[in-house]
């Protein structure tokens, strides 16, 4: 039997054929309910619709639905919609979860009942997959917090979940918050004085992109890299002075387009804050996570080469040469000791190119170009100069075997 839980805690059951190697929802001819407007929810009927089961046997039942959607942009969720009219599935929005079996809990499921502002909805099944809104178990938390000696109500806040940051990092917090109370010997020693610091803090600071990756009802692979914090709606975060702009390609809802949809946004400091990747191909998606934080200056002039309609697709812009330099896995590395010559001051007297850009800031924060060109001036004159191009040459002479596609002394 394969047997699932229902966020309530009751329990539904599927036969399986003993020793068959097939999905037993392909052998029935019952509806599979799916209920939820979650990103789960969706992934679920296009993994059924991979073994075989038949569109027309899916009914897609979603709660009223609340703002932002899984998705929070109206071009994905519009195509998602397409695509499970295209599959044949049937669709009913506004519904709530009231009941199964007319309330006979004690027989196999076979019945599921909801209720809507307008009227009730009953649908016969012989699978039931529920994907209500993931929330914190009570009971859990308050035996955490009580262990931890703390008083849950300075820790409660409805809107700053876990969902809204990288479950690695936060994963990486929990456990080295926890491992000082199995081993008081540690405490001090795992962190270091920066990161101790951020430790005092009520709220832990998050600096990892949320992402997901999945594949939804048509065969359309998604991947969302995004900025760690609180889910806005897009429209009301586009209309904020410092958003920045959005880049797209591919923006069509043609199923035989292969190019596929492809989302940038670029915040106020040209800075990549978002990626949204809508496509039948298969995505690089390790290569595409890497974009995250990078200066599109890094990107080949992304911003300059968009605006002068040198580039119409991002899946095959990612792809050209170039860009195995900013995916290599020691490019980060390269970049934090850039940053380095950049902090380092010259002498004791003489501030740092940091130090000038941020005074600059203070005083202004929309550099002028006068401002600018004083920056690029002190730049070309600094010792730092020299020493960039330095480590430059170096990391590509370091990975040529890697990199052959870019120059190295010697070569001419």
């Amino acid at each position: 039997m394969i047997t699932s839980s229902l966020c309530t805690g009751q329990q539904f059951q599927i036969p399986v054929p003993t020793g068959a190697d097939i999905c037993p929802l392909c052998v029935t001819t019952s509806n599979v309910l799916v209920y939820g407007n979650t990103l789960e929810a969706f992934s679920m009927i296009q993994t059924l619709l991979a073994v075989g089961v038949p569109g027309s046997r899916f009914v897609l039942v979603q709660p009223p639905v609340s703002l932002p959607t899984c998705f929070n942009n109206p071009f994905i969720e519009d195509a998602v919609t397409a695509a499970l009219k295209e599959c044949g599935v049937a669709c009913h929005v506004g519904f709530t979860l009231a009941q199964w079996n007319d309330g006979n809990n004690d027989e196999p499921l076979s019945r599921a009942t909801f209720t809507s502002e307008n009227k009730p909805l009953s649908v016969n099944c012989e699978a039931f997959f529920c994907f209500q809104a993931k929330k914190v178990d009570y009971e859990a938390f308050k035996e955490l917090l009580d262990h931890l000696r703390s008083s849950k109500e300075d820790y409660r806040a409805e809107s700053w979940t876990h969902g809204n940051f990288n479950s690695k990092e936060v994963g990486e917090e929990l456990a080295q918050s926890l491992l000082t109370l199995f081993d008081p010997t540690l405490d001090g020693m795992l962190l270091d004085t920066e990161t101790s610091r951020e430790q005092q803090l009520l709220i832990p600071i998050y600096t990892k992109p949320k992402t997901v990756c999945t594949v939804l009802p048509g065969g359309y692979n998604y991947l969302q890299v995004a900025k760690p914090g609180l889910n806005i709606p897009l429209d009301a975060h586009m209309v904020q002075p410092e958003y920045g702009r959005e880049l797209i390609t591919g923006g069509t809802l043609n199923p035989d387009q292969e190019q596929g949809y492809f989302r940038l946004h670029v915040n106020q400091h040209h800075s990549i804050e978002t990626i949204t990747c809508y496509t039948r191909q298969v995505l690089d998606t390790s290569n595409l996570v890497c974009l995250y934080g990078l200066h599109e200056r890094y990107l080949n002039s992304l911003l300059q080469r968009f605006d002068e309609e040198l580039i119409s697709n991002f899946y095959s812009f990612f792809r050209e040469s170039w860009c195995l330099a900013v995916f290599h896995d020691r490019f980060k590395d390269f970049r934090d000791e850039i940053r380095e010559l950049l902090v380092a001051k010259p002498s004791a007297d003489v501030p740092s190119l940091e130090e000038k850009v941020r005074k600059m800031i203070e005083e202004d924060l929309a550099l002028s170009k006068d401002q600018r060109r004083v920056l690029t001036d002190s730049y070309v004159a600094s010792t730092a100069r020299k020493a960039i191009e330095q480590r430059l040459l170096g990391f590509l002479n370091y990975n040529s075997n890697h990199l052959p596609m870019h120059a190295k002394p010697g070569m001419v």
